[in-house]
């Protein structure tokens, strides 16, 4: 990672850490002064800031493990596995429970990786996961990560039992049409995040 993108994604971690910490403090006032409203409305943005804080902790892991990801002749993707764990663990808290991702596509610049998560609870969507690492052309060092997880659905009967076709083939022509925008997915992290 360069050292501006890993002291872009501190600072992020740190605001939001800041955010959640305020968040808690007013929810907590609000509960011993006895308002229930302001609970009621310091609740859901106390738990949308905790899940933003968890996603951004995860991100320097991952960023490291992908900064790690390389290819060589005639042994493949060397560091993969790190780089799957590190999803997997970032993912955990969305209800990912384990990950097969590889490489589909790749450059100097980028690498997506892709595949099929398990959850263990609903994720509002499907079991595909994808992660886009971008990368300086000149140091190889990572500038970007954008995870998403848990493609749209659709209500189509047809769409939904061919859904539960889990063949390698099935799962490598979802691969091949995963949905392009970020509001087709139900988890989508990404850093930095502007």
């Amino acid at each position: 990672m360069t050292e501006s993108f890993d002291s872009t994604m501190r600072a992020e971690i740190e605001l939001l850490h800041d955010r959640v910490v305020g968040l808690e403090r007013q929810f907590e006032a609000a509960r011993t002064d006895g308002n229930p409203a302001e609970v009621r409305r310091l609740g859901p943005l106390l738990d949308e800031a905790r899940k933003q804080w968890w996603d951004a902790e995860g991100m320097p892991a991952l960023g490291e493990a992908a900064a790690r990801l390389h290819y060589r002749e005639g042994e493949g993707w060397q560091g993969l596995d790190r780089c799957r764990d590190a999803l997997e663990h970032l993912l955990y808290h969305h209800g990912g429970d384990g990950l097969g991702v590889d490489v589909v596509e790749a450059s100097a610049t980028r690498v997506t990786l892709a595949g099929r998560g398990l959850w263990v609870g609903p994720t509002g969507g499907g079991n595909l996961v994808e992660a886009t690492f971008t990368f300086d052309q000149d140091s190889r060092a990572v500038i970007r990560i954008v995870v998403r997880a848990g493609e749209e659905v659709s209500d189509d009967p047809h769409r939904t039992a061919a859904r539960r076709d889990e063949s390698p083939r099935h799962l490598a022509k979802r691969i091949a049409n995963r949905p392009v925008g970020d509001e087709q997915w139900a988890v989508v992290i990404r850093t930095p995040s502007s």
